[in-house]
C-alpha cells in the first residue's frame, strides 16, 4: 500500500523469488511504482480502491508485507494492524517503536534470501498468523487516538502555560 518510502524496488525482488503457492502480493500503489513488478508471477496490482475496499483488503489478507525505505510512524502499518493484520516490515526509522516483534515480524535489514525465507516460513505457518490477529489488534489499540491525544494535549497545554484541569475541561 502506498509509494512513499515504501521499497517496491526490494518487494518486487522479494517476489521474484518467491515459490509459486507461497504468496500472492496485491499491490496498491502510484503508477510509476508499478514497472518494478513487471515479470513477478506472484502480484498482482490492483486499481485505487475507496476506503471500504481498502479496509476490506487489510482484513482478508493474511500479512501486510511492507519493506520500508524509511519511516516515522507509517499509517498503511498502523492501519494493518488495526485490523489485526500482522505486518512483516524492516527495522527502520521509528517501526521499533511502534511494531511489536513478539506479533508481527520485523526484519532487522533488507536482504532478499531472508525475506524470501520469511515468507515462505509464514506461508507454510497461516495457522500462526491467524492466531496472532487478536494480539496484533491489541497491540494495535494501544495507538487509538483517544487515548494518544490526551497526553499531547496535556503537553501543548502546560506548553502555553494553561493547566491539566483546562486540557479536561475541554475534553
Amino acid at each position: 500500500v502506498g509509494k512513499t518510502e515504501r521499497d517496491h524496488a526490494f518487494a518486487a525482488a522479494v517476489m521474484k523469488r518467491v515459490a509459486g503457492g507461497v504468496a500472492e502480493l496485491r499491490v496498491l500503489t502510484e503508477p510509476g511504482q508499478r514497472s518494478h513488478y513487471e515479470g513477478a508471477a506472484h502480484v498482482r496490482l490492483l486499481p485505487r480502491l475507496d476506503d471500504a475496499q481498502l479496509l476490506q483488503e487489510y482484513q482478508s489478507a493474511d500479512l501486510l508485507f511492507m519493506p520500508m525505505l524509511d519511516c516515522t510512524a507509517n499509517n498503511a502499518v498502523l492501519e494493518a494492524m488495526a485490523c489485526g493484520t500482522p505486518v512483516l516490515v524492516n527495522r527502520v526509522g521509528g517501526i521499533p517503536e511502534y511494531v511489536d516483534g513478539a506479533c508481527n515480524v520485523v526484519m532487522p535489514d533488507k536482504r532478499v534470501d531472508e525475506w524470501v525465507e520469511a515468507l515462505g516460513a509464514l506461508g507454510r505457518e497461516r495457522g500462526s498468523l491467524e492466531a496472532r490477529r487478536p494480539i496484533v489488534r491489541a497491540w494495535a489499540e494501544r495507538f487509538d487516538w483517544h487515548l494518544m491525544a490526551r497526553p499531547y494535549r496535556a503537553l501543548f497545554s502546560q506548553l502555553l502555560g494553561r493547566g491539566p484541569a483546562d486540557v479536561d475541561a475541554q475534553t
